[in-house]
């Protein structure tokens, strides 16, 4: 996660896969949508495309799925809530995760 983050190109980041192990959840968007970090300064937008699953604030996941980039199309692809689409504009880079799992132990 600490190399999306400090990407200074996160654009040429589009369509890699990624997948982060023990991400503590910072912030809840909606149902779908988290922060997911080591700080404030240090987090990944993610938005669960795949099983729902009920994830809090301080609980550790794994999440796998593609990096990308903002964009009007994905937005209306992925059926954003004006919360999420909110989120999604704010980031140079967040991660579409059909895999979201809460990390065990």
């Amino acid at each position: 996660m600490r190399s999306v983050i400090a990407s200074p190109n996160k654009e040429s980041l589009n369509g890699d896969r990624a997948r982060i192990r023990g991400a503590e959840v910072r912030n809840i968007v909606s149902e779908r949508a988290f922060f997911v970090g080591e700080s404030d300064a240090e987090q990944l937008l993610v938005i669960n495309v795949g099983d729902e699953v009920a994830v809090s604030e301080g609980q550790n996941v794994i999440v796998a799925g593609r990096l990308n980039n903002p964009r009007p199309q994905l937005e209306e692809q992925l059926s954003l809530s004006p919360e999420e689409a909110t989120a999604v504009n704010d980031q140079e880079v967040f991660l579409r995760a059909p895999q979201v799992k809460p990390q065990e132990g």
